[in-house]
């Protein structure tokens, strides 16, 4: 006789078996169903990649009948001239006067009052007094040259040294003393300048900014 555990048994596998078989068909249409959507958005990705063209840049076609100039090429109407091409106007520039300093070598780094030596300014002090015209000056650069009255080379003029209340001018009679110019000590620099007479017919600046004509 058969137990009835094995009847059981047999009963639970049979019923197993009939659910398995009735999903099966449910299983495999979800499964074809995921199959077919993926290889037609595959398909559609590549069709629309190969579909992609090259667009070439914009050519102007020449036609075998010529037109005649100031008339349309496709229905032979006039039209208007070209204008002319435009060109840039740059500005003009301006003439400028040559600097009464070019052409002299300006000693670089500046020597002033400030950096001079304790001892090169007794040596300047106790020294002779000189007599010059004064070549040139610039007071927004603050140097200058005098040209000594006996002759020789210019001799650079800091703006640190002139003692007066006058801006020097161009023409104007100085009195200076003459001092080393460091590292080689090789050229010379006015101190100690003091105007001694004004140019005639030309306009003074004071340091305080008042213009007076001489």
């Amino acid at each position: 006789m058969i137990s009835p555990i094995l009847v059981l048994l047999r009963q639970r596998i049979s019923m197993c078996m009939a659910n398995f078989s009735l999903l099966m068909p449910c299983w495999r249409f979800l499964i074809l169903n995921i199959v077919r959507v993926y290889f037609s958005s595959t398909k559609k990705s590549n069709s629309q990649m190969s579909t992609r063209k090259y667009i070439p840049p914009y050519k102007v076609e020449m036609t075998s009948n010529p037109t005649s100039p100031g008339t349309s090429p496709s229905d032979g109407s006039p039209i208007s001239p070209q204008s002319p091409p435009r060109t840039l106007n740059l500005p003009r520039t301006r003439d400028r006067s040559p600097s009464p300093m070019r052409g002299h070598l300006i000693p670089s780094p500046l020597p002033t009052r400030r950096t001079r030596t304790f001892s090169a300014t007794v040596r300047a002090s106790e020294g002779p007094v000189y007599k010059g015209v004064c070549k040139c000056f610039s007071r927004s650069k603050g140097h200058g040259f005098i040209t000594p009255v006996d002759g020789g080379p210019d001799i650079f003029l800091h703006i640190s040294d002139i003692e007066g209340e006058y801006v020097p001018a161009e023409g104007d009679e100085v009195t200076y003393k003459v001092c080393t110019v460091p590292p080689k000590n090789e050229k010379h620099q006015a101190v100690e300048v003091k105007i001694t007479h004004l140019a005639p017919g030309s306009k003074h600046e004071t340091w305080s900014g008042h213009i007076i004509t001489s």
